[in-house]
């Protein structure tokens, strides 16, 4: 079997952690222990903002070329970095690998000269209108006309498209992209906990309480954790012994969603337990009754396989990918439709046969999403691909 040479470009990687970063890794580090050679072309930047990073180091096995960039303050995803032309066609690799898809200098400038260069391009563009929602206005506009012209041209380019969702596939297939394929993440299945064990977890973090329902992500706007405490005082009145734990980083929110349980006077029901430990998060699903995510857009939430993984019933609004599982294995409702969560959370806590049951459900439809499964797949893809003339 060919072994490849392929680079990983994306704006971010390690140490950031976000949706996109997580696959990069368990990908680049499968595929490298596979016998293939990874490098990651990323740029210098926590968040957003320039950081002092090293410009090159090596994580796990994974060469990583961080690289120095010039903001862009309309739009920070554009990510102006000069270097990245001499350092994309320096490149000796089979494949370049460019995961999403923006209006960014530093995701286009790769593919294009990619092509001019000859190598396989395979993008894993995240593409479809939705995303967008939670963006202002203008900068909405300006991503959806990039989408449906430039975008859609850049994807036809490609030598193959890897999408996260039937709906973004859909999207693809209806502007005669077909060269495509749908492949899910994948989740980390962990042996059951013991009842010591997780009574240890709830007295380390006084967390005394009949139902417990569940929310993971980073703490930002578009998460949409103020839909989910103004459903709290609605859920208490018929389910009063119910702790509501927010698990995730603060990325300049909490305070927003600490002052809003206060004004609605629910605030001893929600613990928010900050960013915790795979062991810990582990813990936290392990005793959850429901698993909600109240976020306005998601392109492929992780916790959606994450509950599954563990059983769990999960609600979600319409914005939340992958959809398909989610109609099978919960229950979706509208954004910002406070009583409807409520009344649906309600219901969960109330009905543990149907939670069970719908837990079940979704644990049968990941069960086969291995991190092993997928990066087999994915490698199967790539040299598919490369071998294709």
């Amino acid at each position: 079997m060919r072994k490849l040479k392929i680079a990983f470009i994306f704006t971010h990687f390690l140490p950031n952690i976000g949706g996109t970063e997580i696959p990069m890794y368990y990908y680049a580090r499968g595929l490298i222990l596979r016998g293939h050679k990874i490098i990651v072309l990323t740029a210098k930047t926590l968040g957003y903002k320039r950081a002092n990073l090293l410009s090159e180091e090596v994580i796990n096995g994974i060469k990583v070329r961080r690289l120095d960039f010039i903001p862009f303050p309309l739009y920070r995803q554009f990510m102006f970095a000069p270097s990245l032309i001499k350092e994309v066609l320096s490149l000796k690799v089979d494949i370049i690998l460019v995961f999403s898809l923006l209006p960014s200098f530093f995701l286009i400038v790769p593919i294009l000269l990619g092509k001019l260069k000859g190598i396989k391009i395979v993008l894993y563009p995240q593409f479809h209108p939705y995303r967008s929602l939670y963006r202002p206005s203008l900068i909405r506009c300006f991503d959806h006309a990039f989408i449906r012209t430039f975008g859609t041209w850049l994807l036809r380019l490609a030598d193959h498209v890897i999408v996260l969702t039937k709906a973004e596939k859909n999207f693809c297939l209806k502007r005669n992209i077909e060269n495509v394929s749908l492949l899910y993440e994948g989740v980390t299945f962990l042996p059951p906990l013991s009842k010591e064990e997780i009574n240890y977890f709830l007295n380390k973090y006084n967390l005394h309480a009949e139902n417990y329902v569940v929310s993971v992500g980073r703490i930002e706007e578009r998460k949409g954790y103020d839909f989910l405490i103004r459903a709290v005082p609605y859920v208490i009145q018929k389910c009063p012994n119910t702790l509501f734990l927010i698990v995730g980083k603060d990325w300049g929110f909490l305070e927003t969603c600490r002052n809003l349980a206060k004004q609605l006077k629910c605030e001893k029901y929600i613990r928010f337990l900050g960013e915790l430990s795979k062991r810990e998060l582990h813990y936290v699903y392990s005793i959850a009754d429901v698993v909600v995510i109240p976020s306005l857009f998601e392109a492929q939430s992780r916790v959606v396989l994450e509950a599954f993984a563990h059983s769990k019933p999960l609600i979600t609004t319409f914005n939340v990918g992958p959809s398909e599982l989610v109609i099978k294995g919960g229950i979706r409702v509208p954004y910002g439709k406070v009583i409807q969560l409520a009344s649906v959370i309600t219901l969960l806590l109330k009905r543990k046969d149907l939670a069970r049951s719908l837990g079940e459900k979704g644990y049968d439809l990941v069960r086969e999403l291995t991190w092993y499964n997928r990066i087999k797949i994915l490698e199967r893809i790539l040299l598919k691909i490369y071998n294709k003339e």
